[in-house]
């Protein structure tokens, strides 16, 4: 991945940050994308990088103006000159207004939606012109098993992760031409610092009880699928949906019943 360029949005912390450092470990250079203030509480951080040798630096936008990611690639393109790598990492709800069908606000559903596939298809039909003058590139979006699995509220955020998904294979078809690979990954429950803010004790054992492996994904393990799209390991490899989730969604919908059931029967 050495003399690669890549862009990753929403990337000062969480999935997007271990995603940009997994790439900067390989080689890669890495331009991350977040709103001004996110920038610079890890300015000190991006300076520490840049010390031991990582070329990682940020560009400030916002993805709810569409106007800025243009911004972005102009900024990122003047400094690194071409493009390899796209990393589409936003993702965006309010879960108090992103309810069930019973109770979401049409206009919230609306704007949830809509902000959620700008964040994909703006910034890929950026990459896609840059990447053809590479001869190629590969666009890796973060999606989430709540576009697969049905969720019991956040109507916009599954609905938009479930058109994330279909948008990877209708880009990775159209693409192709261009030796354009696009794939996603789905993770599942994932320990970052925003989940760890809002999980309770009580639901994380509530949810692992329905995750064979019987843990949540840390950062780094949704990076190292994006480092695997990103490299020329996955060379033949276009419009996959990758799962990480531990086996969540993939076994039975009563796993956590049938494994106490199973348990109490061996006993």
């Amino acid at each position: 991945m050495k003399n690669k360029k890549a862009i990753v949005t929403a990337a000062t912390s969480g999935i997007g940050w271990a995603s940009a450092m997994a790439l900067a470990k390989e080689g890669a250079t890495v331009c991350i994308c977040s709103i001004q203030k996110d920038i610079d509480a890890i300015s000190e951080l991006l300076a520490k990088c840049n010390d031991e040798g990582l070329d990682i630096f940020a560009v400030p936008y916002d993805a709810f103006d569409t106007e800025s990611y243009k911004a972005v690639f102009d900024k990122a393109i003047e400094r690194m000159g071409s493009l390899d790598i796209l990393v589409n990492n936003f993702g965006y709800t309010i879960p108090k207004l992103d309810t069930d069908i019973f109770h979401i606000k049409y206009e919230d559903f609306n704007r949830f939606v809509t902000v959620n596939l700008a964040s994909v298809i703006i910034p890929t039909q950026l990459a896609l012109p840059l990447m053809a003058q590479r001869g190629g590139g590969s666009i890796i979006n973060i999606a989430s098993i709540a576009g697969k699995v049905p969720d019991m509220t956040e109507m916009a955020y599954g609905t938009s992760k479930a058109a994330i998904c279909h948008i990877t294979k209708m880009v990775a078809s159209q693409a192709a031409p261009a030796k354009i690979r696009c794939n996603a990954i789905l993770p599942g429950l994932t320990m970052t610092t925003a989940v760890k803010n809002v999980l309770t004790e009580e639901y994380k054992q509530f949810f692992l009880r329905h995750v064979p492996l019987g843990r949540a994904a840390e950062p780094e393990e949704i990076a190292a699928a994006v480092k695997y799209f990103a490299s020329n390991d996955s060379s033949f490899v276009t419009g996959q949906l990758l799962e990480v989730t531990g086996g969540f969604g993939t076994a039975t919908p009563l796993y956590a019943d049938m494994m106490a059931m199973a348990v109490k029967m061996q006993g």
